[in-house]
């Protein structure tokens, strides 16, 4: 049965994991992501019967979660745990408008694994908003987790989680 539990320091375990699965220039310093929490960063940690499962790591502003990073272990991928923890995220952040934003394909080696992580957003029950948002210099798709999702709430939820975590604010 998965479980969730919201941390405020970030264990080894998803260290390890956020570095095996994020490319380098989509990598937030740990420091960084450490000072939203409280001030709406929230770390999720998914365990199964004790063992570590993934994470997702969210900012909520004014009614949005920004699910920044969600990630699962890679010997579980393809087991159903990313669906559960999407599923377990809606429960969580219940009544609330819930996004993401992914990479857009570029011809690049990694577009297979983009089409294939797009995919399972879409199979999940994720709709693309069409509206591209710049995060961190880098343009991103957007889908909509759950409720409804304007570009306005998204561009101010991605623009005040910067500000925070680059500490600005």
């Amino acid at each position: 049965m998965l479980s969730a539990e919201s941390v405020d320091t970030i264990p080894d375990d998803v260290r390890t994991l956020y570095l095996e699965s994020f490319p380098p220039e989509e990598r937030i310093p740990f420091g960084n992501t450490m000072r939203t929490f409280g001030r709406g960063g929230d770390l999720e940690i998914f365990t199964d019967g004790g063992v570590f499962v993934g994470f997702c790591y969210s900012f909520e502003y004014d009614g949005s979660v920004f699910l920044v990073y969600i990630a699962t272990r890679p010997e579980l991928r393809g087991k159903g745990y990313g669906a559960m923890m999407l599923d377990e995220m809606r429960r969580i952040k219940a009544g609330r408008n819930i996004f993401l934003v992914l990479e857009g394909t570029d011809g690049s080696p990694e577009d297979a694994m983009r089409i294939r992580r797009r995919g399972f957003y879409l199979r999940n029950g994720c709709t693309d908003t069409g509206v591209r948002i710049l995060s961190d210099d880098v343009y991103f798709d957007s889908m909509t987790v759950q409720g409804t999702n304007t570009e306005g709430s998204m561009v101010r939820t991605v623009t005040m989680y910067e500000d925070i975590h680059n500490g600005r604010v």
